[in-house]
């Protein structure tokens, strides 16, 4: 008996020390890629084209989980990025959605989203149905925009 409950507490104990790492990971990843959505504008202004990955922190947590993958793919064009969380500073019973006016601009109707922009249009986007990140088809994406603007 002893032994059966020393097991289950190791096996919780596992489980906690799991679930902190993935959480830590989660919140370094938000930290240090995502970009406050008040630079949004800035960078809007500063580079007439870029990609911009919208996410947000609460559901997109598989592309959270891929995202030094996503940027290393990023990183090799180029061409400026962005991720933003679109959950930030949001608060539905005050009104506040800072991100909004860029999801309607941008005709973003789910997240994650790779946009593709050129000045104030969206000129192709990349959605990730079901939180679920296919590298292969964001390489796709990437190679698409850059022969797309090689030709142009």
């Amino acid at each position: 008996m002893y032994v059966a409950a020393t097991a289950v507490a190791l096996f919780f104990l596992l489980l906690i020390g799991l679930t902190w790492k993935k959480q830590k990971h989660t919140r370094t990843m938000l930290h240090t890629a995502v970009t406050p959505v008040s630079e949004l504008p800035e960078l809007l202004a500063k580079h007439a084209r870029g990609f911009l990955l919208l996410l947000d922190e609460y559901t997109c947590v598989r592309t959270i989980a891929q995202l030094p993958l996503i940027i290393r793919l990023l990183e090799k064009e180029q061409i400026p990025w962005m991720i933003a969380n679109a959950a930030e500073q949001f608060d539905p019973q005050k009104g506040i959605c800072p991100i909004c006016p860029y999801l309607q601009k941008f005709q973003v109707n789910s997240i994650p989203t790779l946009i593709y922009y050129e000045g104030e249009f969206a000129e192709k986007k990349l959605v990730f149905p079901g939180d679920r990140p296919d590298l292969k088809a964001i390489e796709q994406f990437l190679r698409e925009v850059t022969a797309l603007k090689n030709v142009s």
